[in-house]
């Protein structure tokens, strides 16, 4: 038996994730009170002011007076509900909760798909990936999404497939899922209709249940914006701006929302937040049916930055070299291990989960594309990378001490 092998035998692995997500906790718990009470973007002025009024007020509002859908709802409860809206720090540590309950459903998915070695991999790796913790220090709804996006991932791959009572819960999950960020629906869509075309695998009743249930989730919220504005619109209002700033004449593949769009908000002043999504997603496509050469261009090279290791930021400040380089030397490594697994396929094929995984990826990052790419959007979808990581490491290290091969290549044809 070699070391490796026999430190699995004689800890438990649970007790290692424990351990790991406790000292996370504390790490994170210590740097939340370190950056104090402190806005650093616009985005977190806006959760905390509409989780303040849902506190003070019981209105979903940034201002306290006017009703808005700009932000998904998703996230300004879950910090109602988990801080009871006392302040700032108290959110940073409920981010720091939900990242810890990732790293607790990632060990749990690649344990089920490779084992207690290739779990204890993805989640050494998730707990050192700067971003993870960088977004969990921010009012960032990133966080919060990778932990509904994981929860769903492991409810909708159980190895007997969907039966009822799962395909409820995953339904629920899944409207939370778009409740918090609206941009899922391409993932939602693809998992619901990749069940269509596997039948066979799921309980007949189970994928209707899906879906209506998903649906379900989704109706108090849309019932409420239709009486609060008198339109119909998917969760939130602010589509239209984000279509624009990934397709107007300023835009750049990094720009994002540094993309100058002034002369199009110009005429906006009068609008309400509805009529403004409205027009500004009308002009966003009055531009790509004026330009689709360029548009084309465009899109492919915001697909290219969806893999960046950096990003142009609007505020300064918070860019800077040591930054870029330390996603650079923790993203590029854990890309070029997927790389090499790809080649390998013909080897060792890929697992229902692993394309799937690779499929979700891929396809996010061309859904992204046609608004505009950002690393912190792709922060839940990284979370696959290393799981597909994970698997292939722990392939490696079963071939070089000497032992059976790794328990996901057995499971290459499930």
């Amino acid at each position: 038996m070699s070391p490796l092998d026999d430190f699995f035998v004689r800890v438990h692995p649970c007790r290692i994730v424990f351990f790991l997500i406790l000292v996370v906790l504390i790490c994170g718990t210590l740097y939340a009170f370190s950056l104090g009470d402190n806005i650093r973007y616009p985005d977190e002025e806006d959760y905390f002011n509409i989780v303040r009024s849902l506190k003070t007020s019981g209105m979903y509002s940034r201002d306290g007076i006017n009703p808005t859908a700009y932000r998904p709802p998703g996230y300004p409860f879950y910090l109602l509900i988990v801080t009871g809206g006392r302040g700032m720090v108290a959110c940073r540590i409920a981010n720091m909760l939900a990242f810890c309950a990732c790293l607790g459903l990632l060990f749990a998915i690649v344990r089920r798909e490779g084992g207690a070695t290739a779990a204890t991999c993805a989640i050494l790796i998730a707990a050192f990936y700067p971003l993870n913790l960088y977004a969990a220090g921010t009012l960032f709804p990133q966080s919060v999404a990778s932990f509904l996006f994981l929860l769903g991932l492991y409810l909708y791959f159980r190895p007997s497939g969907l039966r009822p009572w799962n395909a409820v819960a995953t339904g629920i999950v899944f409207g939370l899922l778009l409740l918090t960020v609206p941009a899922f629906v391409c993932v939602v869509a693809i998992l619901y209709f990749a069940a269509l075309f596997e039948r066979k695998r799921h309980h007949g009743t189970a994928v209707a249940l899906l879906f209506v249930t998903t649906l379900v989730m989704l109706m108090p919220w849309q019932i409420r914006n239709y009486n609060s504005f008198g339109r119909h619109f998917f969760v939130s209002t602010n589509s239209g701006i984000n279509l624009l700033l990934g397709n107007s004449k300023n835009t750049r593949p990094n720009s994002g929302t540094n993309t100058d769009v002034s002369d199009y908000e110009t005429s906006t002043g009068a609008l309400d937040e509805v009529e403004r999504n409205s027009y500004l997603t009308q002009q966003a496509l009055n531009y790509m049916k004026a330009n689709p050469a360029r548009t084309l261009t465009m899109y492919v090279r915001k697909f290219v930055n969806y893999f960046s290791y950096r990003n142009e930021l609007k505020m300064k400040g918070e860019q800077s070299v040591v930054r870029s380089l330390l996603v650079l030397f923790t993203y590029i490594p854990i890309v070029i291990v997927v790389i090499i697994r790809l080649l390998q396929a013909h080897r060792y094929p890929l697992t229902r989960y692993e394309r799937y995984a690779l499929c979700l990826y891929i396809l996010n990052g061309a859904f992204a594309a046609v608004f505009f790419t950002r690393i912190r959007f792709r922060i839940p979808f990284d979370y696959l990378m290393f799981t597909l990581a994970a698997l292939q490491l722990s392939r490696w290290l079963s071939l070089r001490n000497g032992g059976q091969e790794s328990e996901c290549v057995g499971r290459a044809t499930i």
